[in-house]
């Protein structure tokens, strides 16, 4: 049976992010390096706090075997087209390989993130709720507190890049989060980080932000998922812009 090895707890994750960007000193890529997104989720802490209904749980399993977009797919993806152009800014390409992704499935000797609801019950990393690009898998490698990360990351560089050296493996994740009054006015307030490897498993950039939307009046959850969340994700992403990089 494999084991995995590699901590994080997504309350860390959750919480406020620090503004960041940080870069290997000696990385200076002068034109685009092509980046395979590994890892990319949307993960909705509201829904894993107050416990997801089984009727929510049903509608969402029917949703996704339709083929239809759930309004956490629709803000993930919303949020996603504005992370390229942050990647872009900084000579990387992102793109999606679905098959060089799987591979990363086949690391040995890791214990996944797992997450702990106010319910008292352990999850993994992903919970119900939670979005996973259908084109990444649940191999989330940019978070706070890897044990043994130095044999981690290499083996997801190993795997994933099979000794490209002109590129790089990307895992990312958005928290999002809501606040409500008396459930008729949404906030949402969303964390964003990142991390890329190059092809010997060396991390060459991460990144971290956080934002926090306007309110929004009416509408319930979905219209905090689908309005609130993508503009605390450009606020936390607009805040990136601002800051001066600093050295890994």
């Amino acid at each position: 049976m494999k084991i995995l090895f590699q901590f994080a707890l997504a309350a860390l994750l959750a919480s406020c992010a620090t503004t960041f960007v940080e870069k290997d000193k000696n990385w200076k890529p002068k034109s685009e390096v092509p980046a395979l997104m590994v890892h990319y989720s949307y993960v909705d802490e509201y829904s894993l706090q107050r416990g997801q209904s089984m009727l929510e749980a049903v509608k969402g399993a029917m949703e996704a075997s339709q083929g239809k977009q759930s309004p956490l797919a629709t803000s993930g993806e919303k949020a996603l087209a504005r992370l390229k152009p942050v990647f872009s800014h900084y000579n990387m390409q992102i793109y999606f390989d679905r098959a060089a992704a799987e591979k990363a499935g086949e690391i040995q000797g890791v214990v996944k993130a797992r997450r702990t609801n106010n319910s008292g019950e352990t999850k993994g990393f992903l919970a119900d709720g939670d979005w996973l690009h259908p084109d990444t898998v649940e191999e989330p490698f940019h978070m706070q507190g890897t044990l043994f990360q130095d044999k981690y990351y290499k083996q997801i560089a190993t795997k994933t890049l099979a000794g490209a050296k002109d590129k790089v493996a990307v895992s990312m994740g958005m928290t999002v989060n809501a606040k409500s009054s008396w459930m008729v006015g949404w906030t949402c307030v969303a964390s964003f980080r990142a991390r890329a490897l190059n092809s010997k498993g060396k991390p060459v950039f991460l990144v971290s932000s956080s934002g926090e939307s306007s309110t929004y009046w009416f509408g319930g959850k979905d219209r905090y998922l689908i309005s609130a969340c993508p503009e605390a994700a450009e606020k936390a992403l607009a805040s990136l812009a601002k800051v001066k990089p600093g050295v890994l």
